[in-house]
């Protein structure tokens, strides 16, 4: 198919060719590879422009190992990028949600929009291996468990 002939306005047919151009030519998950970077790169660009004062919301970090490889993927793009950012000496706010199962499992059931890869025993079992974070894991690292609706309520109004 020749770019140039999709359609101007549709997005979607636009991405599926070039997740296909992607997968034909490298390896399986390069697309997704690709794509990460590309948001690392501007997660780190916004870093730099607003002085390490850029929220980032990543919502798969429920475990010390992802949290880890999350940071040193940040690390390392901020040393491809030569952006000047000391992420090690940066304040940083982790706020994990820590609803419980029974939340979570209710908003799946209730979605209207369900991602494919999501299903009840995807949640099960991300729910049954989390790892509540501590300050501990990163430097300059402060946390804040939320466990209830009232918490997360007090939490959004209290950022205002």
């Amino acid at each position: 198919m020749n770019p140039n002939q999709l359609g101007k306005s549709n997005l979607q047919e636009r991405k599926a060719f070039l997740k296909g151009a992607f997968e034909r030519a490298g390896p399986p998950h390069a697309w997704d590879l690709m794509v990460q970077q590309a948001v690392n790169a501007y997660l780190v660009s916004q870093l730099e422009l607003a002085g390490s004062k850029v929220p980032i919301i990543e919502s798969l970090l429920h475990d010390l190992e992802r949290r880890s490889m999350f940071f040193e993927c940040y690390t390392e793009m901020i040393d491809i990028m030569h952006a000047g950012i000391d992420l090690k000496a940066a304040k940083k706010t982790l706020v994990y949600l820590d609803l419980g199962i029974e939340v979570s499992l209710q908003r799946f059931r209730n979605g209207t929009s369900k991602r494919p890869l999501v299903n009840e025993r995807v949640i099960l079992n991300t729910y049954q291996t989390q790892q509540i974070p501590t300050s501990r894991e990163f430097p300059n690292l402060e946390v804040i468990v939320l466990r209830n609706e009232e918490q997360v309520r007090e939490f959004i109004e209290g950022t205002k």
